[in-house]
């Protein structure tokens, strides 16, 4: 009996905790991409830029000719910390115009995948 008490409040304050993190995350809709998003006006260093685009690489679906050319990046805030959203535009989009996008987030100094 005690163990059900004791296991019913660590999952009543887990769900409480839940809902409180829930609330502080903002999820709005990242407007599209543009041509403007490319990677020049993304202001990453040539070693961020080699980051992303090797983690691109490993998880796509198809190669391009030219990653630069292929991709656009648009940096922005992620909970509190650096981000940047990546996504494909020509031979990485299906044929109903889904394209296939990224999301990473810098972490301990290196862009990591989410």
């Amino acid at each position: 009996m005690r163990l059900c008490r004791g296991l019913f409040l660590v999952l009543a304050s887990c769900c409480v905790a839940g809902t409180a993190l829930a609330q502080d995350l903002d999820f709005a809709a990242i407007p599209p991409l543009t041509e403007k998003d490319s990677v020049a006006a993304a202001k990453l260093s040539p070693a961020e830029v080699k980051q992303i685009f090797d983690q691109v690489e490993q998880t796509s679906f198809d190669t391009p000719d030219s990653w630069e050319t292929e991709l656009r990046l648009r940096r922005l805030p992620i909970a509190g910390g650096d981000g940047v959203v990546v996504r494909g535009t020509a031979l990485l989009c299906g044929g109903t115009g889904s394209c296939e996008t990224w999301l990473f987030r810098r972490a301990n100094g290196a862009w990591a995948n989410m």
